[in-house]
């Protein structure tokens, strides 16, 4: 992942598509006075990337991942579960939740966590694997436990008292094609490669200005399809008993 994250198109996709769906929300670079997380942080890119000035706190469940992440500037890393995140009641004030939520049996717990932690007029950014019916042995790879429809994503987020501002699919361009390698990869007995294989230069150059033109349109407006889901929420207000 470190080998990748900065140059495979995958990578530079996913984080492209969440400064396009920031810029959707409105929602401005965070202060210094702000706190940001990443739960699930990896190898500290989306920290880089999106941790502003603020103080940035990357939380993950590999050392090997909190490791690298610890060589780029900025980030105090944790060592933690995503669902019993190390925070106060409302004292966080921008999370990323990217490509987390899938790994997790109990993931309402995680949702849950996240709009425990969240201050109140914070934001939190979601992403996850979309269409059950895609599962393939990439999915078993990299130890997903699901795939989300839209509607399951929705439900979760409202249940666990968080309102989505954009709720949308990313990854349009290759859903067709995903489609189309994952069913041929059901023939093969026994394979279980992941689906992050380097791409040549030329083919990762081009899907770098394709995920770049999907998120100009994400930055208008609400892609129709996609290989995975993204979301934009706040905390809904808690109603009176």
């Amino acid at each position: 992942m470190e080998r990748l994250e900065r140059t495979h198109w995958w990578f530079h996709g996913k984080r492209v598509a969440v400064g396009a769906l920031l810029r959707r929300a409105r929602v401005q670079d965070p202060s210094a006075e702000e706190v940001t997380v990443d739960v699930g942080c990896g190898t500290g890119a989306v920290l880089e990337r999106f941790g502003g000035q603020s103080a940035s706190i990357g939380i993950d469940d590999h050392w090997e991942a909190l490791r690298h992440a610890r060589m780029k500037a900025g980030p105090q890393l944790m060592l933690s579960d995503a669902r019993a995140l190390p925070f106060r009641e409302a004292s966080i004030d921008r999370i990323f939740l990217l490509d987390v939520a899938e790994h997790v049996q109990e993931d309402e717990l995680v949702f849950a966590e996240v709009r425990r932690a969240l201050n109140p007029n914070g934001l939190a950014v979601i992403h996850v694997p979309a269409h059950p019916a895609l599962w393939s042995s990439h999915d078993e790879a990299v130890h997903h436990v699901r795939r989300y429809t839209r509607r399951r994503l929705k439900r979760r987020l409202e249940e666990a008292g968080l309102q989505p501002i954009v709720l949308t699919y990313t990854f349009a361009g290759i859903l067709l094609p995903a489609v189309a390698v994952r069913a041929w990869k059901r023939k093969l007995p026994g394979h279980t490669r992941v689906d992050f294989d380097v791409s040549p230069g030329w083919m990762n150059r081009i899907l770098h200005r394709w995920q770049d033109l999907e998120a100009r349109w994400l930055g208008w407006r609400n892609l129709p399809f996609g290989l995975s889901l993204g979301a934009v929420v706040r905390c809904a207000p808690r109603v009176s008993q």
